[in-house]
């Protein structure tokens, strides 16, 4: 895949190198601020449901970072 993570200009960690990774981080960020809305009890589901949904969506973009991080 193409390099859309890489490591940040100043400080630690990760940051977005490509249109792709921004999209994909406003993407992520716009589902875990819906489902934080999202009322689960009206739709039958239990509480914990919506905290294992965040955290799948949240691993699903940590592996999307790990699969197209480049460090050049």
């Amino acid at each position: 895949m193409a390099r859309w993570f890489g490591p940040k200009v100043t400080g630690y960690g990760t940051g977005p190198q490509s249109w792709q990774g921004w999209l994909a981080s406003v993407i992520v960020v716009a589902i875990v601020i819906s489902l934080a809305f999202v009322d689960v009890k009206a739709l039958g589901f239990p509480l914990w449901s919506k905290l294992a949904a965040m955290a799948a969506v949240v691993a699903a973009f940590l592996v999307l970072v790990w699969a197209t991080y480049s460090e050049e």
